[in-house]
């Protein structure tokens, strides 16, 4: 069994695609995805499936909640590796709620950058490690113009943002359900 890291796009924000976590991990488990575990409302989910399992939490979201909601994963070796990657690791250190990986519906390289105006969206920044778009907020992301719409755009297609508090909490749960796998729990 592989340790999979499902990200939900855009659940519980603003009062919008309102999907609980404990129903959610419910349904998954009725469906047969076994044991998930959540963190936080915001859509982050830890499963053991021996393929990737978006497409049957993508059906179990529609069908249990009739929400249309894209579901990106990542093993937890990508997810590791996103994470050693980040190449705002500085600003992280100090200021993790400044920092976001943005995971992307596909892998992208850092030709994507080549058409973007960066210095238009300053001070803050775009960035490409490890197939996923990293985005630094120095005064933060909640009035910054590199908004999620012109992440998308520079994808190619929809993603889902993580601040790196998150991301390292992910990292955690990923590794720890590894370990408990390994000793048979």
């Amino acid at each position: 069994m592989t340790i999979w890291v499902a990200l939900l796009r855009g659940v519980n924000v603003g009062g919008h695609n309102k999907v609980p976590m404990g129903a959610l991990r419910q349904a998954l488990a009725d469906a047969g995805l076994g044991e998930v575990t959540t963190y936080i409302a915001s859509g982050n989910l830890v499963l053991a499936a021996d393929d990737d399992p978006a497409g049957a939490i993508a059906a179990v979201i529609t069908d249990s909640f009739g929400l249309d909601i894209a579901v990106l994963t990542r093993t937890a070796d990508e997810l590791r590796s996103a994470a050693g990657a980040n190449p705002f690791a500085e600003l992280a250190a100090t200021a993790p709620k400044a920092v976001h990986c943005f995971f992307t519906s596909t892998p992208v390289t850092a030709e994507v950058l080549d058409a973007f105006d960066g210095e238009r969206y300053a001070p803050d920044r775009l960035d490409v490690a490890a197939g996923e778009l990293f985005a630094a907020y120095p005064d933060g992301m909640a009035r910054s113009t590199l908004t999620n719409v012109v992440i998308d755009r520079v994808a190619g297609g929809p993603t889902t943002a993580r601040n790196w508090n998150t991301v390292g909490r992910l990292v955690e749960l990923a590794t720890e359900r590894e370990g408990s796998a390994a000793d048979g729990g």
